[in-house]
């Protein structure tokens, strides 16, 4: 497996997050509505796509693995960037999402 194709797809679910954060921020600002949908669906179809043709070239499981790390990328993004409160519910919450999803797809 070709480490450089791993850090694109991980570059990629946190481009992906972005996309997320800019939806969110689209329906809170109305303003610049437009060119927050713009942004977040944008990066979202750039990832997608390209994580399309990146299947070809790593498998299934270390892909379905490093986009789970999505859920912790999106939830530390909109902390940052729109300043949610981190509950202990939300962490839980993503971390049982996390390892259910690793343990299923590595066993």
């Amino acid at each position: 497996m070709n480490l450089f194709i791993v850090a694109v797809v991980v570059a990629l679910s946190c481009i992906n997050s972005m996309g997320q954060i800019f939806l969110v921020k689209a329906n809170r600002y109305r303003n610049k509505r437009f060119y927050f949908y713009g942004l977040g669906y944008g990066l979202f179809v750039i990832s997608v796509i390209t994580m399309q043709f990146l299947m070809n070239y790593i498998e299934f499981k270390t892909l379905s693995i490093i986009i789970s790390l999505n859920l912790l990328a999106v939830m530390f993004a909109s902390v940052i960037f729109l300043k949610e409160k981190l509950t202990r519910k939300k962490v839980i919450g993503t971390l049982i999402v996390f390892f259910g999803s690793c343990i299923y797809l590595l066993a």
